[in-house]
């Protein structure tokens, strides 16, 4: 085997060393959003692909959302396909390792260009098992994204690309069909800037073909997510409390340097953020580019690159900061970054280039003079004293690495022993260290006692909602429940159990103002209307109506016979101008349950004070991801409502023939039937997925034919 061959293998290694007590044991992971977000959604889109059907429509979730529309269900990213051909155990620990060996993969390629390939190995080794690689295991569709940036980045810094075009469009549409928009458009921008900064205005022409072919290859994923923000609580920008929230403060860049788990598993003890649990990067990487001044000074250092790395390093920190800091919160809010939570995630380049150029010293430190050496370990001991302090005080063990590393680099300098047996030492101190410092993040359990708790006890013919927040508010404590029993996340996909709620990133702002006002009043008759018969929360809840019937861990579980079941008939309605209209006349006294409002264009028309309320019911005869068929009967014509949301694409037929689809209620579906028995199927087929798949096999396309047209050039 050769060397290369021989460094990608360890690299495969290490990515599944985090992984394998999980594998033989067969267990999932079970840190934070995995039970509860990720292991349901993605089981949920396996299940769908191995049923050979599209998931286009979540109907069980937020009373309907688009599925497909939301990058982290990664429906067209090949990487995501795995859980769906394996048993899903073992698929989604694979997913999730292969990620890890793919950006170690492309660090490597990237660490090549300034040190040797020991070194780069040792480098993609340390940043695979980082602790911010490895807290992204919980939410995997950053991992999905970030994991393609470092091969992305080795990329645009090869030259002049234009053979490469094909190859680097292809990863750009990966990064996004990863699942993280952001993160996704700030490596492109990144990509696109590192080629005009070394190319000049040459670049432009093939920087531009890439971002269309890029844009072409995800347009069957974008485009439907584009059309998500449409309306949607992101589309105005997120309120400043929601969108820096979880920023990384600087003083947490310490904690780099500083192991995580201190004696006793003092893992909660993590700084100002909760998205990244742990930006433990060990000592050795984390501190040596305090080497930098001195070895800028004696010319060993690729100096361009370093001057990019620190801009980077910095910039990266400073949006990172967001709430932390007056001028970076108002820096965050004026790029129209408000669309995204959680700024910390922002502190993943920074990540980067820390790695980077601790890496690139060490290089230069194992090939310099013993006494340059000698000088810059001096340097980097005393100007990582504060870090230094902070790991002792910490009471963990990053001091006692702190001194190995040292003295692993004096033995470096002093004794000169190959180089190569240097580098492996240090790595296999490294790999241990943060396997062991991050270990809080790799707890697993078996997939099956991952259930939705409440089964036997709720119907499915009624929604649940959550007063979590609110209760929060009141008593802090109330966070201390488990996830599943306040059944978090995507937990009830598990069973089929109809959610008010959604945990989607991107939510219709119009569903998320009713269902807000109706738990914020709380107003009963909207919680019946939009078909809530379950309350979960752990206060004593006295409304009328409702009756406790089960407890878990202090959450209590309250039922509401009122509720209207999933699909009625009304003959009494009436009629809105526009949402707003419709929401205005929901708000007003004189509105009642027993009246639906109908948004047809025309001006809001008065009231009726007494109402019929429902003259006919209906049942759900099959339930698809992109279909929906009811049977319903009534002795007088009316509107057959589905409390199911309205989206762009639904289309309505009565007993075949095409209806009109009506919106109900400002966010309900609904269509005018005659008296009698009739089946009604809702079919959904937005234009914004066809667009785009038109889109997408362009792209392929144009790929295609570029590969044909170069393999025929090189035969000729």
């Amino acid at each position: 085997m050769t060397r290369p061959a021989w460094r990608l293998a360890v690299i495969a290694v290490v990515a599944l060393a985090p992984f394998l007590p999980m594998l033989v044991r067969g267990e999932v992971p079970a840190f934070r959003d995995h039970r509860d977000y990720f292991i349901p959604l993605r089981e949920a889109t396996a299940e769908a692909l191995r049923s050979h059907e599209l998931p286009l429509w979540n109907a069980l979730s937020g009373s309907g959302e688009p599925w497909l529309a939301n990058p982290q269900t990664g429906v067209f990213y090949p990487p995501a396909w795995i859980p769906a051909v394996l048993p899903f155990e073992i698929g989604y620990v694979l997913f999730l390792a292969l990620h890890l060996a793919i950006a170690g993969w492309g660090w490597r390629r990237l660490m090549m260009r300034w040190t040797g390939d020991s070194v780069a190995t040792l480098s993609a080794c340390a940043l695979m098992l980082s602790g911010p690689m490895l807290s992204l295991l919980d939410v995997s569709n950053s991992l999905g994204t970030f994991a393609w940036i470092p091969l992305l980045l080795s990329f645009a810094l090869e030259g002049r690309q234009d053979r490469g075009a094909a190859r680097d469009a292809i990863t750009i549409a990966l990064c996004f069909l990863g699942g993280e928009p952001l993160l996704a458009l700030i490596a492109a921008i990144l990509y696109s800037g590192i080629r005009l900064l070394r190319e000049g205005v040459a670049a432009a022409r093939p920087v531009a073909g890439v971002a269309i072919v890029s844009f072409l290859l995800c347009g069957v994923q974008l485009l439907p997510f584009v059309e998500s923000l449409r309306d949607s609580d992101r589309s105005a920008g997120l309120e400043a409390t929601s969108s820096l929230a979880h920023s990384l403060a600087p003083v947490d860049w310490l904690r780099m340097a500083v192991s995580p788990m201190a004696p006793g598993d003092r893992s909660v003890a993590m700084g100002s953020q909760q998205f990244l649990p742990s930006i433990y990067v060990t000592p050795l990487l984390a501190l040596l580019p305090f080497a930098v001044p001195l070895l800028w000074h004696r010319g060993r250092l690729p100096r361009r690159a370093c001057a990019g790395l620190l801009l980077l390093l910095v910039a990266s920190a400073f949006l990172a900061a967001g709430s932390s800091m007056a001028l970076s919160s108002r820096v965050y809010m004026l790029l129209g970054l408000a669309v995204n939570r959680y700024p910390v995630k922002l502190a993943l380049f920074g990540v980067l280039a820390l790695v980077a150029l601790g890496t690139i010293c060490l290089d230069r430190l194992l090939d310099s003079p013993r006494r340059d050496a000698c000088w810059a370990i001096a340097g980097v001991a005393f100007a990582a004293t504060i870090p230094f302090l902070a790991a002792v005080s910490a009471g963990g063990h990053a001091a006692t690495l702190l001194a190995g590393w040292v003295v692993l680099l004096a033995i470096a300098v002093i004794a000169r022993p190959p180089r190569v047996w240097v580098v492996a030492v240090l790595a296999l101190a490294v790999c241990a260290d943060s396997i062991a410092s991050s270990r809080f993040l790799l707890g697993s359990r078996p997939h099956t006692s991952s259930i939705t708790p409440h089964a036997e006890l709720m119907r499915r013919d009624r929604k649940v909602a959550r007063l979590e927040q609110l209760d929060v508010l009141i008593d802090p404590a109330a966070s201390r429940a488990s996830r599943e029993s306040w059944l978090g996340g995507y937990l009830n996909l598990r069973n089929g159990q109809p959610d008010a709620m959604t945990a989607a990133p991107v939510v219709d702002a119009h569903y998320l103002v009713l269902l807000d006002y109706a738990l914020s009043r709380p107003r009963l008759d909207i919680l019946d209307v939009i078909g809530v018969g379950y309350l979960l929360t752990m206060r004593q809840f006295d409304a009328p109506g409702f009756r406790q019937i089960g407890e878990r861990d202090g959450v209590r579980i309250y039922e509401r016979d009122a509720a209207f079941p999933p699909v009625t008939i009304w003959e009494s309605h009436a009629v809105a101008r526009d949402r707003d209209d419709a929401f205005a006349l929901l708000w007003g006294e004189s509105w009642n349950a027993t009246t639906r409002i109908v948004v047809t264009g025309s001006a809001p028309a008065p009231l009726h004070a007494a109402a019929a309320g429902p003259v006919g019911t209906g049942r759900v005869v099959a339930t698809t991801w992109r279909s929906l068929s009811v049977s319903v009967e009534s002795p007088r014509g009316g509107i057959a409502v589905v409390t199911q949301r309205a989206a762009p694409g639904w289309r309505v037929v009565v007993d075949g023939s095409p209806r009109e689809a009506l919106l109900v209620d400002g966010v309900f579906r609904g269509v005018a039937v005659p008296a009698g028995r009739h089946t009604v199927v809702w079919s959904y087929e937005p234009r914004s997925f066809v667009a785009g798949a038109a889109l997408s096999f362009t792209g392929a396309a144009i790929i295609a034919g570029a590969l044909i047209r170069r393999r025929r050039t090189r035969r000729a």
